[in-house]
């Protein structure tokens, strides 16, 4: 209700995806959790091979996180309510490549990374 009530004004404590105001991304996020679902809001358009990606998210559930990138699982690096850290390996294919994150099965996100 908190972030509903005060939503464009300024709540680091609400704040959930980090933009300094309270907006309808962190009302859906804040909804989002409270149901036990997760929340990834971006992901970097590239990627290096044998690097971490870093995924800004809300994660109420931390212990059924997984993610794929091209149909290949990532290794999960960190799992924290408030960012996923995965490692994209050595001998990851080049070019533009699906990222898939679940959490407890229920795909919360999916965008285009392209690996170089």
């Amino acid at each position: 209700r908190r972030v509903a009530a005060r939503l464009g004004q300024a709540d680091p404590l609400a704040d959930v995806d980090g933009d300094g105001v309270l907006s309808t991304i962190d009302r859906d996020a804040t909804l989002a959790a409270v149901l036990g679902r997760g929340v990834v809001f971006a992901a970097p358009a590239s990627a290096a091979r044998d690097s971490w990606l870093r995924l800004p998210c809300l994660l109420p559930l931390l212990d059924d996180v997984h993610a794929s990138l091209g149909g290949r699982s990532l290794a999960i690096g960190r799992a924290t309510p408030r960012e996923l850290t995965v490692h994209v390996a050595d001998d990851q294919p080049t070019g533009p490549q699906q990222l898939v994150v679940r959490v407890a099965g229920r795909e919360v996100f999916g965008a285009l990374v392209d690996v170089f």
